[in-house]
């Protein structure tokens, strides 16, 4: 599927949602309008399914409140789907990306999925310290400001409400659409930025990230870099082991990698990879 129209269609159920719940909002659907209990449906064969709908409401304030949980799937669909495509076609971390409005589009989405994909019912925000900050995607007129937001429950009105992520939705699938028409005519088609010299990270590292030091010391980043998990684990061991540390787990190792927006993905022979980052002198 084009990366295009899988977020359109998840912008389309939560469109699709956000119907549903202002006909209830405004008594165009109720209760007695949906069937529950043993029911049959015809397939898209013209066969008959019979089903049994256990959905049980006493009123339409009931149906009002289930509605409203949809949406809030929805929502947490469309950013959960959003995020991996994105990051399917883009490679690089978020944080990384050049353009401004790409770059604060993206973080946004990962902002969104990081969060709800944790706690979706009553979610409360999980911003990593390189995002907390004022994301602006001008186009779309959206603004999410994660400056403080860490830890605190989620709403709507943190973004500009659910109009203003629907646009931002569009935004995503506007730049998708045209890295797909890309003078190569290849799907996806992104300018890779090079690599960075050691030490000169494409993102502020924060102090207090026990891994921030040996990033800044040995390795590189940018959109084609990758390395093995346990490749780039050793390497952290061996950098330890020269300078005197003691250090981390591996699990700890690779938490101080996520709080810093870098990501692991499962590949090939099912090894580990971690994206946007490597050894400094790794080949490519």
């Amino acid at each position: 599927m084009e990366p295009a129209l899988e977020i359109q269609m998840v912008r389309e159920n939560l469109a699709l949602a956000i119907a549903l719940w202002a006909g209830t909002k405004k008594g165009l659907i109720t209760r007695d309008h949906l069937p529950t209990g043993r029911v049959s449906v015809p397939s898209d064969d013209g066969l008959l399914i019979s089903m049994f709908n256990p959905l049980e409401m006493k009123s339409d304030r009931d149906l009002a409140r289930c509605i409203s949980n949809q949406v809030r799937g929805a929502v947490a669909f469309s950013a959960m789907q959003a995020h991996t495509t994105l990051e399917r076609v883009y490679r690089n971390p978020p944080i990384q990306e050049t353009d401004p409005d790409l770059q604060a589009a993206r973080c946004a989405i990962y902002l969104l999925s990081n969060t709800l994909g944790q706690r979706m019912l009553a979610p409360a925000w999980v911003c990593p310290p390189a995002y907390r900050r004022r994301f602006e995607v001008r186009p779309a007129s959206f603004v999410l400001d994660a400056s403080a937001l860490n830890g605190k429950a989620v709403y709507w009105e943190d973004f500009g409400g659910l109009e203003k992520y629907l646009a931002l939705l569009e935004y995503c699938v506007s730049q998708l659409e045209q890295s797909a028409a890309g003078s190569d005519g290849t799907e996806g088609a992104v300018a890779a930025a090079p690599p960075n010299p050691a030490g000169q990270l494409s993102m502020e590292l924060p102090d207090d990230n026990p891994v921030a030091p040996f990033l800044m010391a040995k390795c590189v980043a940018g959109p084609d870099a990758r390395s093995l998990a346990k490749e780039l684990y050793a390497g952290y061991v061996d950098w330890c082991r020269d300078t005197g540390r003691v250090p981390l787990v591996q699990r700890s190792f690779g938490m101080g990698l996520t709080k810093l927006g870098f990501f692991r993905r499962r590949r090939g022979r099912g090894r580990h990879w971690w994206e946007g980052i490597e050894l400094a002198g790794t080949p490519t």
